[in-house]
């Protein structure tokens, strides 16, 4: 799972919603999401740069699905997406 699907999630946007605030097609942010597309152009990193507001290095970054919660006593927190 890509950081920018944990983003995405965390901050209740779609798919299509990425894609519409990019100026991208839905089927080319998910192909970042599941891996398909490993390598973005520039034009559309640049975009989901924007969109999020983190490098496109980082929107790329694969995180283990077991390691993104934890429980801090007060609720458990996705530590991916910064704990929210």
């Amino acid at each position: 799972m890509t950081k920018m699907r944990l983003l995405r999630q965390a901050r209740g946007m779609t798919i299509e919603t990425v894609g519409e605030l990019a100026g991208f097609s839905s089927f080319a942010i998910r192909g970042i999401e599941t891996g398909r597309t490993k390598y973005p152009t520039l034009r559309l990193g640049l975009a989901l740069e924007k969109v999020f507001g983190v490098p496109i290095t980082e929107l790329l970054e694969e995180v283990p699905v077991g390691s993104l919660f934890s429980d801090r006593g007060n609720g458990v927190r996705c530590s991916a997406c910064g704990g929210r």
